[in-house]
């Protein structure tokens, strides 16, 4: 087994409780398994909620989240698995799932198909072999990402159980 990062960003109330109801059925918490509950208080008066877990899962079990979640949840989300061969996947409304390998320190890897294709259509630009190694990296996720994890390090965070 193997530490894996669940961030669900941008909930609504209704969104939260869906949330909820997913993860439990997905992941059958005991009453000892907890996620952080990140509420944003918004302009308009309304709330918007970051849900943060920490998971004991193998890449497999990872990877079943990640796709009923981009299935059944229409929010923002990221999980990372740091197993020997990990793995980041990003959802982004709009942009789909993205996913990418990372090495044993967490960084991403691109494939030597992937590298040769990027530097196939670059026709000897760097900056095209730049934009396209930045796409496959999925650089453009962490740009919209990056938002929602600095408004939810600002947020009345607390610990709620999975389990009920």
């Amino acid at each position: 087994m193997s530490e894996t990062t669940l961030w669900l960003y941008d909930l609504t109330a209704p969104q939260l409780a869906e949330a909820k109801v997913i993860l439990r059925t997905l992941l059958r918490p005991t009453d000892e398994d907890t996620a952080l509950l990140h509420i944003i208080d918004m302009p308009d008066k309304s709330r918007r909620y970051d849900l943060c877990l920490t998971l004991d899962q193998n890449l497999s079990e990872s990877a079943d989240v990640v796709a009923v979640l981009a299935r059944s949840l229409n929010c923002p989300f990221e999980c990372t698995n740091f197993s020997a061969s990990g793995a980041l996947w990003r959802h982004l409304e709009g942009l789909g799932l993205h996913h990418v390998g990372l090495d044993d320190f967490g960084s991403p890897v691109l494939s030597e198909p992937v590298l040769q294709e990027a530097i196939a259509a670059s026709r000897g630009s760097g900056l095209a072999l730049a934009a396209s190694i930045r796409l496959n990296l999925g650089s453009h996720y962490d740009d919209v990402l990056e938002g929602y994890r600095l408004r939810s390090g600002e947020a009345k965070t607390r610990s709620i159980s999975l389990a009920s």
